[in-house]
């Protein structure tokens, strides 16, 4: 099937109008611990729009897949103008409006959206009985693909939560915002409070991954 429909207007011009995305394919760009990054500079635009452009039909066959968790960085094909020094990786994590079972997908098919982001390699600090991580953390990377946990469930769950901080952020006073996203888990030993605590501490590096571009800390406490 083309990739375009063309449409003869009244003056006999032609219209190319591009085929609609059937979904969108997050894709997690990991700068190297000696990249760090101002999302508000204007070069980390520059790398996004020029990520964008290596992804984009004119530059690729017709053919060109992309697979679900596979690294790009490792296909010279899908990173041809762009320093492949610069990235630690460039893993393609959720495909989002296709069907759940969807593992691998023509790029042709879906618009990208490309999350740039760099992990601190701090560790968390200790105070008044409180532990503080900096997010994206180097420690917690990866840690959300290793649970057992449907791929729609955590699409899901990432979304619900992504879109959540996003309105506290817009929406909410200060007090409300900090007050309502506290939560307490309480319960036996062997209850599943620590396994609970492993998936909240993946979700959260999901989440800053994703407002990376927006907040300039993000901290899990």
């Amino acid at each position: 099937m083309a990739d375009t429909a063309v449409t003869l207007g009244r003056t006999d011009d032609y219209i190319l109008v591009s085929k609609p995305k059937k979904g969108i394919a997050h894709v997690e760009a990991r700068l190297k611990d000696d990249r760090i990054p101002s999302h508000t500079d204007r070069g980390c635009q520059l790398l996004l729009s020029r990520l964008e452009q290596e992804w984009s039909p004119p530059k690729l066959k017709d053919d060109t897949v992309i697979s679900l968790e596979a690294d790009l960085l490792k296909e010279p094909v899908f990173h041809k103008g762009v320093p492949g020094e610069l990235f630690h990786s460039l893993r393609v994590v959720e495909f989002q409006g296709l069907d759940p079972t969807t593992r691998v997908v023509p790029m042709r098919d879906v618009a990208i959206k490309v999350n740039l982001y760099h992990c601190t390699p701090e560790s968390p600090s200790v105070s008044d009985d409180e532990i503080v991580a900096m997010l994206p953390g180097s420690t917690l990377d990866g840690l959300w693909e290793l649970l057992v946990l449907d791929h729609a469930v955590q699409s899901r769950m990432l979304r619900w939560l992504n879109n959540d901080a996003m309105s506290r952020t817009t929406q909410l006073p200060l007090a409300s915002s900090a007050a309502s996203s506290i939560v307490l888990l309480f319960g036996p030993t062997g209850s599943g409070k620590a396994t609970l605590e492993h998936w909240a501490k993946a979700l959260a590096q999901k989440v800053a991954i994703r407002l990376c571009a927006t907040h300039a800390t993000i901290r899990l406490v």
